[in-house]
């Protein structure tokens, strides 16, 4: 059995304190170099730093009239927690990456006691050092997975529901039963779907005991009610779920893809690179060694991956980003199933066994220890896989979502974000602080997500193409990451609201690029003498900034490549987006444009084989006008234009819309001032 001592104390405390290391540094990477966007990750930063018993939502979401988190999910675990932040020196980026790193430190642990004990248990025995030893680096592999990647990359809270199931598994299984209530009660807690993840397991676990099926239903009915434990836990999980959902102001998604997508959908999740390999060693584990019970923690997945599919949103409906967390528990049954489902010792006499058959009842022994050995490395290879293509994205209401990996994680969080960095951004927060009424500054997502109760929402300019709910703006402060993110919103805030200035934040120790102020006077003179002794240094970005390639970009002028270009049902191919069904279309929304006579113009490629030929539309909120696009001439790229008076200055959409039969090649979208 296993039991502390203070070999196993420095091992665990070698393996956890790494994962909190390196869990921590990565979440400040995500916050202060690539800028979680605000929804989600500003919004909980300020939820957990800053909030009330309410749970009321910062400014950044609602300044004029704030409600709780609670009309959106049922989490009464961050009460305390936000009221703990009060008395630390964190700010809410750094408090979020603590939180997070003791998170998958707990997780850590979990995986650490299981792992010793797991081979503490076999035969022949292990010293307890021995298995300490072997346990650590495994725990430190398999919490910082792949799965742990995306999910402290884009940080959400939703990571405890996993942690904590799998802390009720090991508490149960080790027959803890006061640690299970009150892990079950911070469990509950978390959010309101905590309970289903937790009845999922233990249902699979009783679904898998009821084998070998009995010869008669009597029997199979004792069988069942032998587990009538288990079936309590379960349905008192359901039950707490049930009454969360009921006091909770949002209603659950619900599933609406019921086409060749949730196929799509099907085949993302079930070879998605993070978990597939360690399913594939499991599954032969279990093929092998005749235990069909190494499946339980992926088949608990089933009812998650079911709900997933049908789901619009591409993170869900594909698992991505943060939506894989319930993985972490199907990564960590195999080191608890032994105890839900031991091992008949396999006994033979030496007269029978014969000297070639000699100790074979140890080989199932040795082959589960194998096996572990052999799922830590699949993850290994799993969510290092991800590295090889860091760059490749998933796309989530105009928003780019790089994918990430383990080695990312390790090289980004081996050293956390420079402190003088961070001083040079509290610096340039009270800049904002003190002159945002006065200069007329608006924030993108990456500023906003670090102040979230700084950044009210009506100085917040969202992600994406531009909306202006700022009629006018003097100052622009934005990440170099959200500049790549979103090229768009860039220049059309710097067109739309004339900034003509550009400085970098110097930020010493950090040699990313860090954050950008674009603005309509200057902030610095000659002599770099700037304004509030901000640390700047001038910038030019001018067009073909982060991959846009374009021509002059003024007030009312706009050129945007195909892969800038919103395509929802269409994809890119290179410098094109290809549109092959009749009612989808390429699109950019919510383009400032000023008032006047404008020309629209799209260049594109269409064949004409059937149906009608293209058409451009041009969209405002009181108007709007459509005309058809010729047929190209040859294999010669055409420009289609239509000229539109604008009353004002308006958010206008323009759309290139397949109409008919063959293929539309859309390469660009522009506006400028009609001749």
């Amino acid at each position: 059995p296993f039991r502390l001592s203070l070999p196993v104390l420095l091992a665990g405390a070698l393996a956890v304190g790494g994962v909190f290391w390196f869990a921590r540094n990565f979440v400040l990477f995500a916050y202060y170099r690539e800028t979680v966007a605000v929804l989600d990750g500003g919004w909980f930063a300020g939820l957990l730093h800053g909030s009330d018993w309410k749970l009321t939502n910062p400014a950044v979401l609602d300044d004029e009239s704030p409600v709780s988190y609670f009309q959106t999910h049922v989490i009464p675990f961050l009460i305390p927690l936000t009221y703990a932040a009060r008395i630390l020196p964190l700010e809410p980026g750094e408090y979020m990456a603590v939180f997070l790193g003791a998170a998958f430190a707990f997780y850590a642990a979990l995986i650490f006691i299981a792992a010793a004990d797991f081979l503490l248990r076999q035969k022949p025995p292990l010293k307890t050092s021995v298995a300490a030893a072997v346990a650590a680096p495994v725990a430190f592999v398999l919490a910082l997975n792949g799965v742990s990647a995306e999910i402290l990359h884009y940080p959400h809270f939703e990571a405890w529901i996993p942690i904590f199931v799998c802390a009720f598994l090991l508490a149960f299984a080790m027959e803890k039963k006061k640690t299970a209530v009150a892990v079950f009660i911070l469990l509950v807690s978390v959010r309101e779907d905590g309970g289903f993840h937790l009845a999922a397991s233990l249902l699979a676990i009783v679904f898998f005991r009821q084998f070998p099926l009995r010869k008669n239903l009597a029997a199979q009915k004792d069988a069942l009610l032998a587990q009538k434990e288990l079936l309590t836990w379960s349905a008192a999980a359901t039950a707490c779920s049930l009454v969360a959902i009921n006091i909770g102001g949002v209603p659950a998604p619900r599933p609406t893809v019921f086409d060749h997508r949730a196929l799509d959908h099907l085949i993302s999740i079930l070879t998605r690179g993070e978990w597939l390999p360690a399913m594939i060693v499991v599954a032969a584990w279990a093929a092998l060694a005749r235990k069909p019970s190494a499946l339980i923690g992926f088949a608990a997945l089933i009812p998650w991956v079911l709900y997933s599919i049908p789901q619009d949103l591409p993170l869900r409906a594909h698992m991505a980003s943060y939506y894989g967390f319930p993985v972490l528990t199907a990564l960590f049954w195999p080191f608890v199933a032994g105890r839900f489902f031991p091992s008949a010792t396999v006994k033979k006499s030496a007269r029978q066994a014969g000297k070639k058959n000699r100790g074979k009842e140890s080989r199932p022994s040795e082959f589960r220890v194998h096996s572990l050995f052999a799922a830590a490395f699949a993850v290994v290879f799993a969510a290092s896989t991800l590295t090889m293509r860091p760059r490749q994205a998933v796309y989530y209401n105009d928003m780019r979502i790089p994918k990430v990996g383990m080695t990312q994680l390790f090289t980004e969080g081996a050293k956390p974000f420079p402190s003088e960095s961070r001083a040079a951004i509290r610096k340039l927060r009270d800049f904002f602080v003190a002159r945002a009424d006065e200069l007329n500054i608006i924030a993108a997502d990456g500023f906003a997500s670090l102040h979230p109760h700084d950044v009210p929402k009506s100085r917040l300019l969202y992600r994406g193409p531009l909306r202006l709910e700022q009629n006018d703006a003097g100052v622009l402060i934005a990440h170099a990451t959200w500049l790549q993110l979103f090229a768009k919103s860039v220049f059309a805030a710097r067109a739309a609201f004339d900034l003509r200035h550009a400085y970098q934040l110097r930020a010493p120790g950090d040699d990313q690029d860090g954050f950008f102020l674009f603005s309509k006077e200057p902030l610095c003179d000659e002599d770099l003498k700037c304004i509030d002794d901000l640390p700047l240094e001038s910038a030019r970005l001018g067009p073909g900034f982060y991959d846009l390639a374009g021509a002059e970009i003024s007030r009312d002028s706009f050129y945007f490549p195909a892969p800038s270009v919103a395509a929802e049902g269409a994809h890119v191919a290179g410098d094109v987006i290809l549109v092959e069904q009749p009612g989808i279309a390429a699109e950019l929304k919510n383009l400032p444009l000023g008032g006047g006579r404008t020309a629209v113009l799209a260049q594109y490629f269409h064949t004409i084989k059937e149906g009608a030929p293209p058409r451009l539309e041009v969209e405002w909120a009181d108007g709007g006008m459509s005309a058809e696009l010729p047929a190209a001439e040859g294999a010669n790229v055409s420009a289609g234009q239509l000229v539109v008076a604008l009353p004002a200055r308006r958010n206008v959409s323009v759309r290139v819309l397949h109409n008919g039969g063959g293929t539309l090649r859309v390469f660009a979208l522009m506006a400028r001032a009609a001749e």
